[in-house]
């Protein structure tokens, strides 16, 4: 269905993964963002009839780690964190966005950050981080555009084999707004018809930033120094 509806930034977050085909939800609840897993509760029925997956995990680098996963079957996976959170994922997602998967779906993190530490110990500016991490951002400037950048950053990251960040503020994470949504794309990859990973057949070379088939280094001679009797 399409038109105009109420949401809150939270809850447009949620619906831009289902306008996406987002098959894995997962991250970890955090201001500002904490809300998109009790929007995501909220619609557990619904998520379980669509084949999608959306669990909180255990903390950010295990999110982390289910979005690099993810890749692998070529599903589209959204991780969700605060600012300080990002940190926590950090090892994994630069790993995740160099190991040039060939995202067949593509790997969104969805970033909370709190300029104003309204709710946030540290008001850490995310977009800095994603920069250091060689992972594109995007930054929402309105209720409409929280919604529709999160196709878009699916798209971005599949065309680009990058993972890309949605950073959204507290202002647009806690507010909410008239916005004009659109019908639910179908998923790459369903719960409903679970799929194996054959590992043999993954090329290492590609996913793996040290991989077993390396040639290994020559090591240069070296000159042993005497000293005269």
């Amino acid at each position: 269905m399409s038109g105009w509806e109420a949401f809150t930034g939270n809850e447009l977050i949620l619906k831009g993964a289902f306008e996406a085909g987002v098959s894995l939800l997962t991250g970890y609840p955090g201001s500002p963002v904490a809300d998109i897993f009790d929007a995501a509760g909220k619609q557990a029925d619904y998520i379980r009839s669509l084949g999608m997956l959306a669990e909180i995990a255990g903390n950010e680098a295990l999110a982390a780690a289910r979005l690099n996963g993810a890749q692998m079957a070529g599903i589209r996976a959204m991780a969700v964190m605060k600012s300080v959170g990002f940190n926590v994922a950090a090892d994994g997602l630069f790993t995740g966005t160099l190991a040039l998967h060939g995202h067949k779906g593509g790997g969104v993190i969805v970033v909370g950050d709190d300029p104003w530490n309204d709710s946030t110990q540290v008001p850490q500016d995310s977009r800095r981080l994603s920069d250091h991490l060689l992972i594109p951002s995007l930054e929402p400037a309105t209720f409409q555009e929280v919604k529709d950048y999160i196709p878009l950053a699916f798209e971005l990251s599949r065309r680009s084999d990058l993972y890309v960040s949605v950073i959204v503020s507290t202002n647009l994470a806690d507010g909410g707004a008239l916005v004009r949504v659109n019908g639910h794309a179908p998923l790459l990859g369903s719960v409903l018809s679970p799929v194996n990973v054959d590992t043999s057949k993954v090329d290492t070379t590609k996913t793996i930033l040290l991989p077993s088939t390396r040639a290994p280094l020559k090591k240069k001679p070296t000159r042993s120094r005497c000293r005269p009797p």
